[in-house]
């Protein structure tokens, strides 16, 4: 190849621009059709290396610790049909997966190929993109909804709930993290903090309409990270690496505690509300218990769709089947076991040493990405959906393209260290 990512740009301007294009249209489909994010590494990275390699002969940017990560985890799915309660159903799975995520990591590597001086000019249309990305839904929600209706083929007569446009709200909540920290370095003074602030009302706004509890937390906690983590120290984030490995490690005991200690009490602040912890938690609870039947190797990817047999007491989630157990770490759990929680923890760790490796700015804004993600995958959605899988391949496309983009020192106004200009090159 030459060069790297990190020596020099591998793709051209023209090609840069192309890929930036092809970001915006993505970031705005997203707020309309955010299921569409399952066909999107196919498009922006199998099928660009595909014609990279067969018209040029030779390899375009790859990000190898990408593509190693995501081999692990398809991998580990394909395994997972030697013990799997329905084969069947882990093979199909482990191959939708593998079609989402090899594909994502190709496009990860062209994000960190991109060429540098043509970002510096040309990504300002990525926030722009998430702000409209935000004013489609909000502006769509007070009008009645006709561009929703229109791309799903809908009646005027029919009531659309508000959790439809969750998905499309947890995509631009990821999105917009990279967003404002491009906004910052790429647009001058004022207009960049005006930026940000407005992909932040935007968002908030947004979310709102659609009665979202997880995107509103991963949305606070991304911007809370990403304007107020303290970063010059190294004991923070060492504090939190130890505090997210030991909950991987013990998250199904974590869980069972949980419901038998703290559900009873929150019932008078939870029982008759619209947010739904009391459920989860009994989720989680027999979820757990289940898991710890096969500790070392789980029961395979998906298991939670195909077992009948939970010991649920149903004292506040009636069904006694589940999609998945809205919790990240006890769905790995279930599936891998110890095995899969291993392998877990092992990336978390190598996660945070590249953070160490940032300077200022990227490490709050990895930092930020990382946990907004975590909060969702903790609370909300099955880690295999294809959907979002390909928003958070399209959410490390966009931080590793704002990486790359150092030609402006940021400055956030909320910090627990000396005041300085944090420059993403220190």
């Amino acid at each position: 190849m030459g060069s790297t990512p990190d020596q020099g740009a591998l793709l051209s301007p023209r090609q840069t621009m192309v890929l930036l294009g092809a970001l915006t249209l993505v970031l705005l489909a997203a707020s309309l059709l955010p299921r569409t994010l399952s066909a999107m590494p196919l498009v922006l990275g199998a099928v660009p290396v595909l014609i990279w390699a067969g018209w040029t002969r030779t390899w375009p940017p790859v990000y190898p610790a990408a593509l190693m990560c995501t081999g692990v985890i398809v991998a580990l799915a394909a395994c997972s049909t030697l013990w799997a309660i329905d084969p069947a159903e882990a093979g199909e799975r482990a191959g939708k997966i593998a079609m989402v995520l090899i594909p994502g990591a190709l496009m990860v590597g062209l994000c960190r190929g991109a060429d540098r001086d043509t970002l510096a000019r040309m990504a300002k249309i990525i926030p722009l993109a998430v702000m409209a990305g935000w004013s489609v839904i909000v502006g769509d929600y007070y009008t009645g909804q006709p561009l929703y209706r229109l791309t799903h083929g809908l009646d005027a007569d029919i009531i659309i709930g508000t959790y439809e446009t969750n998905r499309a709200c947890m995509t631009l909540t990821l999105c917009s993290l990279p967003a404002m920290v491009m906004a910052l370095r790429l647009w001058p003074g004022l207009v960049g903090w005006g930026m940000a602030a407005a992909i932040v009302a935007l968002g908030f706004a947004a979310i709102h309409t659609s009665d979202s509890q997880t995107a509103l937390l991963a949305f606070i906690i991304g911007v809370g990270v990403l304007v107020a983590f303290p970063v010059v120290s190294i004991w923070p984030r060492r504090i939190l690496k130890w505090i997210m490995l030991a909950g991987i490690a013990t998250g199904p005991f974590l869980a069972i505690a949980m419901f038998r200690h703290l559900a009873t009490p929150m019932e008078p602040m939870f029982l008759d509300s619209a947010a739904n912890p009391l459920e989860r938690m009994e989720i989680w609870d027999f979820v757990s218990r289940y898991a710890l039947q096969n500790p070392l190797t789980g029961f395979g990817i998906e298991a939670s769709r195909v077992i009948t047999d939970f010991d649920n007491a149903k004292i506040y989630e009636p069904a006694s089947t589940i999609m998945h157990p809205h919790n990240g770490v006890l769905q790995i759990w279930i599936e891998f076991g110890a095995l899969g929680a291993a392998l877990t923890m092992v990336a978390v760790a190598a996660l945070f040493r590249r953070i160490d490796g940032l300077g200022r700015t990227n490490r709050r804004l990895v930092l930020a990405v990382f946990l907004a993600t975590c909060s969702v995958s903790l609370t909300g959605y099955g880690l295999w959906q294809g959907w979002w899988l390909g928003a958070c391949m399209l959410m490390i496309g966009l931080t590793a393209l704002t990486l790359k983009i150092r030609s402006v020192p940021v400055r956030f106004p909320l910090s627990f260290n000396r005041p300085a200009w944090l420059s993403p090159t220190a």
